[in-house]
């Protein structure tokens, strides 16, 4: 008799969005580790609720906010370096006086 082992289904530690982009985030490390995220965006049709990870123009908008709330969810992780975290902090910062003053 031979067991075949499941692949063991992870869950994101993190699901956010902006307008119809969403992005979920997973982190592989342990306490000990740096913080190995990785994360996948998509685009969610308001119309059948089908996701896509193609994007058009008008979604550009929302895919620099998406960034700029990927890049502060990661920063409050305390077991990133402390220049890494204030990267990322002056990143999210960045991106979001850039999508509040709309080009």
């Amino acid at each position: 008799m031979t067991s075949t082992k499941q692949p063991i289904l992870s869950r994101p530690a993190a699901i956010v969005g902006a307008g119809r982009v969403v992005a979920t985030l997973w982190n592989d490390g342990d306490q000990q580790d740096s913080g190995k995220y990785r994360f996948t965006f998509f685009r969610q049709s308001s119309r059948t609720g089908r996701v896509r990870q193609s994007f058009r123009p008008a979604d550009l908008h929302d895919l620099v906010k998406l960034c700029q709330a990927v890049a502060a969810l990661v920063a409050e992780d305390t077991s990133i370096p402390s220049p890494q975290q204030q990267a990322l902090t002056d990143l999210a910062d960045k991106l979001d006086a850039i999508t509040r003053t709309r080009i």
